[in-house]
């Protein structure tokens, strides 16, 4: 049997330890959106802090995973590499659902803004064509 290298150990962790990071970054925006006072918004809050929560287990799985390859023998090391490598794939995956959720969700707000800004432009036109009605 093939041996992980150092480097694949390496790079497997750092990669774990990367995918925790963008898992609290999720998990963090979630939050930030759940203290919004529209519905929309804390729904999606809910869903991206559980999608930094379920990144950051899959993030810790994969750790684990590389972390443990190099008390392993040989044949036990690409067995474990595998997990670390699902694992990671699996973090990932969910990170990339939670981008797709945040960005669905800014592009209802930018929608909801620029309605706003054509009424309020509207009005405004109204407005000023009735000020100068009423001032000839």
């Amino acid at each position: 049997m093939h041996r992980v290298s150092d480097e694949s150990f390496q790079a497997a962790q750092e990669h774990a330890l990367l995918a925790k990071k963008h898992g609290l970054t999720v998990e963090r925006c979630g939050k930030v959106l759940q203290k919004r006072n529209e519905q929309s918004l804390e729904e999606c809050g809910h869903f991206l802090e559980e999608y930094g929560t379920l990144i950051q287990y899959y993030a810790e799985q994969s750790y684990y995973y590389a972390h443990s390859l190099h008390l392993q023998d040989d044949d036990h090391s690409l067995y474990l590499y595998q997990h670390a490598v699902e694992a990671h794939v699996k973090a990932t995956q969910v990170h990339i659902q939670a981008v797709h959720a945040y960005i669905h969700e800014v592009e209802k707000v930018l929608k909801t803004i620029a309605r706003r800004a054509a009424r309020n432009s509207e009005l405004s036109s109204q407005n000023v064509e009735k000020s100068k009605l009423g001032s000839s």
